[in-house]
């Protein structure tokens, strides 16, 4: 069996186990945020181009609110993660140890900074970083070294996507263009535009989300596991 059929079966598993054992959390989390969505979206069709200034600001609170998603979403499958999956790899240990939680968002902040200034200067170049970095967040919860000062979480996940670029690119691109695309398919299909549909399809986006980042983390997994620990 093929690496990625092996990857693709177990991300399957392991995105039902996380909504299971993070169920309450997610539909919270996701609950609000779908809820936000759809007020901000109804919210910028009513203004129309009248209203630009009010419509950027709602452009800008919602993508905050994407961002603040993100992490909290991060955080609450990183927890979840712990409990259904037997790292192979001894430089991972429990998250959430005090205090490294504040390191962790220091570290995705600086993961972001660079993701955004790479995007400034182009999109692709951008797009290029962000997959060369998108092991920060592990990194900086998981690793033992990095809790000690002896390891850098940018550092170690450009040396853990080295050579594997291709694979932590369909990773993370294919998850992302299918989430887009059922979030945004009621808004391209106007018979899809009533409110039952839009949930579901915002639900379905952010499932999709959940697979994404359980086939990033086998990715991770997986590199970890080929890596010697003095290599990074």
């Amino acid at each position: 069996m093929s690496a990625w059929s092996t990857w693709i079966r177990e991300s399957l598993a392991l995105t039902v186990g996380l909504v299971r054992h993070r169920f309450f959390p997610l539909a919270f989390l996701f609950g609000t945020s779908t809820a936000f969505s759809i007020w901000t979206e109804d919210a910028m069709h009513l203004a129309g181009l009248s209203q630009g200034e009010r419509r950027w600001d709602l452009q800008v609170s919602l993508g905050i609110m994407e961002l603040a998603v993100a992490i909290l979403a991060l955080l609450i499958l990183v927890r979840g993660v712990r409990q259904l999956r037997t790292a192979r790899a001894g430089l991972l240990q429990e998250p959430y140890a005090s205090p490294y939680l504040g390191s962790f968002f220091a570290e995705y902040l600086r993961m972001l900074a660079q993701v955004l200034l790479y995007t400034l200067l182009f999109l692709l170049p951008g797009f290029y970083r962000y997959c060369q970095l998108v092991f920060v967040p592990f990194v900086a919860l998981f690793s033992r070294q990095y809790r000690s000062g002896d390891l850098d979480a940018i550092r170690a996940s450009e040396r853990l996507t080295k050579g594997r670029l291709t694979r932590v690119l369909a990773a993370v691109l294919v998850p992302t263009v299918l989430a887009a695309a059922l979030e945004y398919t009621p808004q391209m299909i106007e018979s899809l535009h009533d409110m039952p549909f839009r949930i579901l399809f915002n639900t379905l986006s952010d499932l999709t989300s959940v697979w994404g980042f359980a086939l990033i983390y086998l990715v991770f997994e997986s590199a970890m596991a080929e890596t010697r620990l003095e290599d990074l």
